[in-house]
């Protein structure tokens, strides 16, 4: 069958309809087409529904059709039209796949999304290199609420490699891995699209946009000032410029954001995201008159794009910012109710951050004070580090509430208690799904706020019973949940109570639980999301905060376990090296693991995996360690359990370059390095989550000194 897009031969000046015998119906079809390409519509249709009329089946004359009725009429009546046309039409087609492929692309517009899905991929059936039909499943697969956008990247991949001098296949692919967190692929995308069509703005404005989320404020400073170059008005350059001069922070740079953003307001005053973006920045300015003018126009970005999640959001925070607790409710609810979530909003509260002491009064026990503490990593890079050992403490809450997710307490009158409880950082905190806006304190460590959104459905604990929290991390449950029960060991009175856990607990950390004195039977477990409310809790601290141990848990660890605390002299453990593997993460990935592992073989290190072994069994293995290379990750906890002077070497990525394990190795008497490698993707959720390359070269020159050890094996 012949479809109507491949006509090509001219037809008359004057449109004639087949039923007065002048055309036959291929000359009817072309000069429709040349209609509607040249936007008139109204005789295009006229003879595509003349045609309809005089051959029923024709399956072109009704794509045809269906594609002048979402033109003319749009709305629901124009797609229920199309959809109808396009049924006729698939139900009268041949086997040719373009047919297919333009098909679905009309059925994408008529709101069939599932159909349109089936359609393309009969085109793909019929020819599987049809660059077409990949770029248009790559389009349906990434629309709609239903969106699929890995599929839908694989779909681009294809194309882009079918069409290697065509731009949109790369782009649409870089904005994609874009919105999936990849903005490493994706810049080789855009760049790619660049290559091609170096005039074409979307695609040098994308390559900004992924350089700015690797944090290569320079570089898209650069692609955007070219962009500029070529288009001095474009509204999504000077967006980008805006943004991108906030994002420098620096005082100068934030008003000259500003400056650029509010010159775009005046270009373009209907452009959404411009207002979104000059309201964003106006709330970093402190100055009070600015604040007004940042609520002025994130109202008139609201305005234009009434339904826009983002905008509702900032315009939210704002108000909270301001204590405006009502409007931050009101422009949160709405948010949730366009958003069509099942549930609804839930309880919507502002809470006032307390320290223990302030929100339990009497019943609050201080164990230790706060304090300093010095450590020496014995590294160049971070040389001695002193931080703050926060106080440790054990507390009673009647008719407390326990939030989802961070185990945090909401005591009396709407405080919460969140230091000594939550081991992360502010920012970690403010990721979790029921917290929506986060004021911080002030200079004088007051004043700290969050408005929640809680579940209305409360699980009722009658029993007294003591918190212990969790998640499912096993170093964060091998290093910090752990110290709560370096705590309760001050307190045998409260031995027999039942203990709230995570339901996310890793079985090797409930196993450790066990190790250290807390047998499996006291556990509640608390599936992630519940809100609890406790008739009387007892609430042990954190020894310490994520990253800066506290000597107190890893010498009650290690004495509960019956771990060496002082090297024996010679080798340290058993002379095994070990070479952690993460081939089973879903992030934070060595990429290059393969060739690491072969470097490291040939010095005697064998691979070992963490994943789903007991804890007694890793217990066993690392306390035999005399040297251990670990990719930065979950896993590299456990040189908790190996003994004084066992070397330790830290693979990470210059995204996540932390001291965490240099403090821990040298309170536990290991010598420790750490190997910076190059970040490559983002498959997780956080900025550090990033899979990476190491350097294998730095690998090799850290073997040195290990091979000259070799004697002692």
């Amino acid at each position: 069958m012949t479809h109507a897009a491949s006509f090509a031969a001219s037809a008359p000046s004057d449109p004639v309809p087949p039923a007065d015998g002048n055309l036959t119906v291929g000359e009817a079809l072309r000069l429709a087409l040349e209609h509607e390409r040249a936007g008139r519509l109204s005789p295009a249709e006229m003879l595509a529904a003349a045609i309809v009329d005089a051959v029923p089946q024709h399956a072109d004359a009704l794509a045809l059709l269906a594609a002048l009725r979402l033109r003319r009429a749009g709305g629901e009546i124009g797609r229920e039209e199309a959809r109808t046309l396009l049924a006729r039409a698939v139900a009268n087609a041949g086997a040719d796949a373009p047919f297919f492929a333009n098909v679905g692309s009309l059925l994408r517009r008529a709101g069939a999304m599932g159909w349109a899905l089936a359609v393309q991929r009969r085109a793909l059936a019929l020819d599987p290199v049809f660059a077409v039909a990949w770029f248009n499943l790559g389009n349906s697969l990434s629309d709609g609420s239903d969106a699929q956008p890995q599929p839908a990247a694989r779909a681009y991949s294809h194309a882009a490699r079918l069409l290697p001098n065509h731009p949109d296949p790369h782009c649409r692919q870089g904005d994609l891995l874009l919105s999936l967190g990849d903005p490493g692929a994706a810049a080789v995308c855009f760049t790619a699209a660049v290559q091609l069509t170096p005039e074409a703005l979307p695609a040098r404005l994308g390559l900004g946009d992924a350089l700015r989320a690797q944090g290569r404020g320079n570089a898209a400073l650069a692609v955007c000032r070219v962009a500029l170059a070529v288009q001095p008005d474009s509204a999504a350059a000077l967006t980008l410029l805006g943004a991108l001069l906030v994002d420098d922070g620096r005082p100068d740079a934030v008003v000259a954001g500003v400056a650029v953003l509010r010159r775009l307001a005046g270009l373009c005053p209907d452009d959404a995201v411009g207002r979104l973006a000059l309201g964003e920045a106006l709330t970093r300015l402190a100055d009070g008159a600015e604040r007004d003018s940042a609520d002025s126009a994130l109202r008139v970005a609201l305005a234009l794009r009434p339904a826009d999640p983002r905008s509702l959001r900032v315009l939210g925070g704002e108000c909270f910012a301001r204590e405006d607790e009502a409007g931050a409710t009101r422009w949160h609810r709405r948010a949730v109710a366009l958003a069509r979530s099942a549930h609804g909003a839930g309880r919507v509260a502002a809470l006032r951050v307390e320290s223990s002491s302030r929100a339990t009064g009497a019943a609050h026990r201080t164990l230790a004070p706060a304090r300093a503490m010095a450590v020496d990593t014995g590294t160049t890079r971070w040389g001695e580090i002193t931080y703050r050992l926060p106080e440790t403490f054990l507390t009673r809450v009647e008719e407390g509430r326990v939030h989802p997710h961070h185990f945090t307490v909401e005591a009396a009158a709407g405080a919460l208690v969140v230091d000594g409880l939550h081991a992360y950082s502010r920012s970690s905190l403010t990721m979790l799904p029921h917290i929506v806006h986060h004021h911080p304190a002030a200079v004088d460590g007051l004043g700290e706020r969050l408005l929640v959104d809680l579940p209305h459905a409360v699980q009722r604990v009658e029993e007294e019973a003591i918190l212990l929290g969790g998640d499912g991390n096993f170093a964060h449950g091998v290093l910090d949940w752990a110290s709560k029960l370096c705590v309760l060991e001050r307190f045998p009175e409260l031995a027999g109570l039942p203990v709230l856990v995570s339901a996310a607990l890793r079985p090797a950390v409930v196993e450790l639980f066990g190790l250290l004195g807390l047998s499996a039977d006291r556990l509640i477990r608390v599936e992630p999301g519940v809100m609890l409310s406790c008739r009387r809790l007892w609430v042990p601290s954190l020894t310490h905060q994520f990253q800066y141990m506290a000597p107190e848990h890893l010498a009650f660890l290690r004495d509960r376990l019956g771990l060496p605390t002082e090297s024996r002299g010679g080798v340290a453990g058993g002379g095994r090296r070990l070479f952690l593997s993460r081939a089973m993460a879903g992030h934070r990935g060595l990429v290059n693991e393969a060739e690491v592992a072969g470097l490291l073989a040939e010095a005697g290190f064998e691979r070992y995996v963490p994943d789903g072994r007991s804890m007694a069994e890793q217990i066993a293995v690392f306390r035999e360690a005399e040297a251990i290379v670990a990719p930065v990750g979950g896993g590299t906890a456990a040189v908790v359990f190996a003994p004084p002077g066992t070397r330790v070497i830290e693979l990470t990525h210059e995204r996540c370059v932390l001291p965490q394990y240099a403090i821990l190795c040298a309170l536990l008497k290991q010598p420790y390095q750490q190997i910076v490698g190059t970040a490559v993707r983002n498959r997780g959720v956080l900025a550090f989550d990033w899979d990476f390359r190491a350097p294998l070269d730095a690998v090799a020159a850290m073997l040195r000194p290990l091979n000259g050890s070799d004697a002692h094996r």
